[in-house]
């Protein structure tokens, strides 16, 4: 609880051994994870005294996105999900436009034809990739832009 930090929070209970060996019972722990990777974790105290126990118990962590279903973007041959920064690539369909243009799975899409997407539901960035007429424009965590010629 030192500073703000972005990415899917949740709670958890830990029941972990002191340096005696035994066991300290039933203790409560925050933890932030974004892109596969831990930002953040906090534990409680074992009295349950505690903010992160009191947060917890209390449901004052924010709630994930509800538009996180993976969304498709048929026409460069992308399956997508909707993360806080943009939108992360599932897949590429072998062959696709997408494909041929570079895009890799494990790409984190941030902008479409210079439009940021971060906060878009999923329904917004496939009628964006849809609807483009001429080439497509993909910035990219990481600063690299991938352009995808028309159809």
């Amino acid at each position: 609880m030192h500073k703000r930090v972005y990415g899917y929070s949740t709670c958890g209970i830990v029941n972990s051994k002191n340096s005696f060996g035994g066991y300290v019972g039933d203790t409560l722990f925050a933890i932030v994870i974004d892109y596969d990777q831990v930002l953040y974790v906090e534990l409680g105290k074992a009295t349950g005294y505690d903010m992160v126990s009191d947060a917890c118990r209390h449901g004052m962590f924010p709630a994930a996105p509800s538009d996180n279903a993976p969304a498709s973007a048929a026409p460069l041959g992308l399956s997508l999900t909707m993360m806080p920064d943009g939108a992360y690539i599932n897949n590429v369909t072998d062959g696709s436009s997408g494909a041929k243009a570079g895009i890799q799975s494990g790409m984190v899409i941030t902008r479409i034809n210079g439009i940021a997407i971060k906060g878009m539901p999923a329904s917004a960035i496939e009628q964006m990739l849809a609807g483009a007429n001429g080439p497509i424009n993909l910035d990219m965590i990481g600063g690299k832009t991938i352009t995808v010629p028309a159809q």
